[in-house]
C-alpha cells in the first residue's frame, strides 16, 4: 500500500482493533494518517491498539460503537470528525461470522450476520458518503469474503451477508465515483 499521500488524512477503521482492521490501522498510521479505531466491546484491545499506535508516533483514538445501529454509526463518524476532522478514508472491517449447518440456521443467526455485516456496511458507508461527495474526495473500502462467491454449507448467513456487501459496494461506487 502506497503511503506517501496519507499525511494529514483522517481514516476511520471499523473493527480496527483486531485482525485485518488492526493491520490496516497500523499501516495507515505509519503513513501519517490520523486513525479512529472503531470497536464493539473489547475495550482492552482498543486501549492497547491506541497506545501502540501512539508509541510509534501515530495519532489514534478508539471509538466504541455498534455499527449495526445507524445512530451509533453516525456518532462514530461525528466523533472522528470532532477529534481529527472529517474522515477521508473509511475502511469497514467490522464483521461477525456465526457458522452453523445450513439445516440449523435460525432467524437469530441470520439476523445477527445481516445486522453487523450488511446493515453495518450500509450504516457506515451512508454515514460518511455525504461529506465525501460534498468534498469531492474520499475513499471507502469494504471487506467481503471469498465465502460470498463460493458455496459454504456452514456459512449460509455469513456468505449471503458478504455477497450483499459486494453488491452494495459496487452499486455505491457506480453511483458516487463520478
Amino acid at each position: 500500500m502506497a503511503t506517501d499521500n496519507l499525511k494529514g488524512k483522517t481514516a476511520l477503521i471499523t473493527g480496527g482493533t483486531r485482525g485485518i482492521g488492526r493491520a490496516v490501522a497500523d499501516r495507515l498510521a505509519s503513513g501519517g494518517c490520523s486513525v479512529a479505531l472503531n470497536y464493539f466491546s473489547r475495550t482492552d484491545d482498543a486501549d492497547r491498539s491506541v497506545c501502540e499506535i501512539k508509541s510509534s508516533g501515530g495519532r489514534a483514538i478508539a471509538i466504541a460503537a455498534d455499527v449495526s445501529r445507524p445512530d451509533e454509526a453516525r456518532a462514530c463518524v461525528a466523533r472522528t470528525q470532532e477529534v481529527f476532522g472529517p474522515p477521508d478514508i473509511l475502511v469497514h472491517c467490522a464483521a461477525v461470522a456465526i457458522h452453523a449447518p445450513a439445516s440449523e440456521i435460525t432467524w437469530e443467526i441470520w439476523r445477527k450476520n445481516m445486522d453487523v455485516n450488511l446493515d453495518g456496511t450500509f450504516n457506515m458507508v451512508y454515514a460518511v458518503k455525504d461529506g465525501m461527495i460534498e468534498r469531492r474526495s474520499g475513499c471507502i473500502v469494504t471487506l467481503a469474503s471469498v465465502a460470498a462467491l463460493r458455496p459454504r454449507e456452514h456459512q449460509v448467513a455469513y456468505s449471503a451477508s458478504k455477497a450483499g456487501v459486494i453488491a452494495l459496494t459496487r452499486c455505491c461506487a457506480e453511483a458516487w465515483a463520478p
